[in-house]
């Protein structure tokens, strides 16, 4: 999609005709919750694109149109050329003023901002350096509870990437489903990534990222030091106190775990290899006394998958034996199969064993 001198017109033909496809939807019937409404940890992608993400605080649904999300109550998007994050709410018939917390500089809230009644709403806002850094910020919302037929006010948590804000997603919101006001909290410590490391002989220690999506899992084909072994490291966007971690599903056992900066360090044994491993981090404080962080890696263990496929093929087989002999290095890391630091026969027979084995569907 071209953008042009009549984008801005453009825009905002298109956004009054999805607010009117989604009246004609009419407002979904809900019976009122407690009065606040925490989302707990999402990942609302914000593509970088001139559409965006459009998302209902209500129902949490999102999509990528308006026609595809009925009642949406904000749309983050890319202006220009593509690369800078900006903000957008409807604006009809069918809802009262939905906008955002803004002030001349930006819509960035500081911590202990109070969003209410007495605060400044409008319905779209160019965003500026303050939500196009790499950081997590807080933008005050305010929209009808198609529920309860109440104005409702909240917050919620965008985590952007300079220079332009991208990669964009929202990672938390927050409101009050009684329509009174909400003061901006100090943040949780936020999950920033997590991966699985292996020490793989003199070759070095290498980390596969891992997708945060639980019903994407990504597939850890290297054996660890001992067969069952799985490490993993959450890094946060802050130093931390303490972390509470469990182990939410399948058969491995917490061996040991240490938070050292920002990172959480957390070792299992026994973890079977053809399924799927879940571990939960609660209760995460930060050393500036923030509370409440939490969050979780789901990663599918099947030894010579070596093209993440979750299924072990001659294909796998295939690119192992393209390596053999070759040094170990950040690019071809996952094809040593054994973790042994070197790409050998011991590897291609790994992988040649277990054709046929595979994960069950995510």
């Amino acid at each position: 999609m071209q953008f042009d001198d009549q984008g801005p017109r453009n825009r905002l033909c298109r956004r009054a005709a999805a607010i009117a496809i989604a009246a004609a939807l009419g407002a979904l019937s809900a019976v009122p919750m407690a009065a606040i409404v925490d989302s707990g940890p999402v990942n609302i992608t914000i593509p970088n694109t001139l559409d965006g993400v459009y998302v209902n605080w209500l129902t949490g649904a999102s999509g990528v149109t308006g026609a595809a999300v009925p009642g949406w109550d904000i749309n983050p998007y890319a202006i220009g050329s593509g690369t800078l994050l900006d903000l957008f709410a409807p604006n009809g018939a069918s809802k009262a003023i939905v906008g955002l917390v803004a002030t001349a500089a930006a819509a960035s809230l500081p911590v202990g901002a109070m969003i209410g009644g007495t605060s400044t709403f409008v319905q779209g806002v160019t965003s500026g350096v303050a939500l196009r850094t790499t950081a997590t910020h807080y933008v005050g919302i305010r929209f009808m509870n198609e529920g309860t037929g109440a104005i409702n006010y909240g917050y919620a948590l965008v985590r952007t990437t300079a220079p332009g804000g991208f990669p964009a997603a929202i990672v938390r919101y927050v409101y009050d489903n009684a329509g009174g006001g909400i003061v901006t909290p100090v943040l949780p410590p936020m999950l920033q990534s997590v991966v699985s490391r292996r020490v793989q002989g003199a070759a070095g220690t290498f980390d596969l990222p891992l997708s945060q999506v639980p019903t994407q899992p990504t597939t850890e084909p290297r054996l660890g030091p001992q067969p069952g072994d799985l490490t993993l490291v959450f890094t946060f966007d802050r130093p931390l106190t303490t972390a509470s971690i469990a182990v939410t599903e399948g058969t491995g056992t917490l061996w040991a775990s240490q938070v050292t900066g920002s990172e959480v360090l957390v070792i299992l044994h026994n973890v079977a290899d053809q399924f799927y491993t879940t571990v939960t981090l609660n209760n995460v404080g930060g050393v500036d006394g923030s509370t409440g962080g939490s969050a979780s890696a789901r990663v599918g263990m099947l030894a010579g998958d070596v093209n993440g496929s979750r299924a072990v093929t001659l294909v796998d087989v295939g690119q192992v034996n393209a390596q053999l002999a070759q040094p170990v290095t950040g690019a071809n890391y996952l094809r040593d199969v054994d973790a042994s630091g070197t790409l050998t026969l011991a590897d291609k027979a790994i992988a040649n064993t277990n054709l046929t084995h595979a994960l069950p569907p995510p």
